[in-house]
């Protein structure tokens, strides 16, 4: 953007955003756009950070993003395209994803993406290397620290396909793991709830549940 008013909100937003505000940042993206209504990533993360819960007013809003992509830089560009590919299961993330990963291998939403996209493909052995690479790198996601976690995204995507190849034991382990990363959260403790009710325990599944509640 050309616009000072509009940068200034952005970067306000940006510091709300990974500050854990989500809606004192949508409410700060808002104004920035208001000030430059094609400002790629003013609505790149105007849509990540929806905070009515709306699948509809994300895709409305991360379609717009799109639109705007040919303003943004390489990097922005592959991000808003992958982030759109994935909302969308296009098998197109993979090749957005692994362009990320080798051009820009600090980020790690292209090892997020790269993940998800083998798992859209079946193709869950591949998955696992870029899942595990966020997990490992994600520790500010962990503690809490910001808006996102996508080391939380990588546990749930690598459960969910440890489950589509019946590797119930592993995926357990997966979640019992993540319960040791954040002790503190009802966020894990759901999932290794489903996964026990999947096993047929369905009363080790409630005492989990009742955890996750307290």
């Amino acid at each position: 953007t050309r616009s000072v008013e509009a940068y200034r909100a952005y970067e306000a937003g940006m510091r709300s955003y990974y500050g854990g505000d989500g809606p004192g940042a949508e409410k700060l993206f808002r104004e920035a756009l208001s000030k430059d209504p094609t400002f790629a990533m003013a609505q790149f993360y105007y849509s990540l950070s929806t905070s009515n819960g709306s699948r509809a007013e994300l895709s409305t809003r991360l379609k717009r993003a799109v639109e705007l992509a040919e303003r943004a830089s390489d990097r922005e560009r592959l991000m808003i395209r992958a982030t759109w590919a994935f909302l969308n299961s296009s098998p197109s993330i993979r090749a957005y994803a692994e362009t990320l990963m080798v051009r820009y291998p600090t980020e790690l939403e292209g090892y997020l993406m790269a993940g998800q996209g083998a798992i859209l493909a079946a193709d869950f052995r591949s998955a696992r290397g870029p899942l595990l690479e966020v997990i490992a790198r994600d520790s500010l996601g962990l503690k809490g620290q910001t808006v996102r976690c996508l080391a939380c995204e990588a546990l749930e995507a690598l459960i969910g396909s440890l489950g589509q190849e019946d590797s119930l034991a592993a995926a357990l382990a997966m979640a019992q793991h993540w319960i040791g990363l954040q002790p503190a959260s009802a966020r894990p403790r759901r999932y290794l709830a489903l996964l026990l009710g999947q096993m047929g325990l369905p009363d080790s599944a409630r005492r989990v549940l009742r955890g996750a509640d307290s």
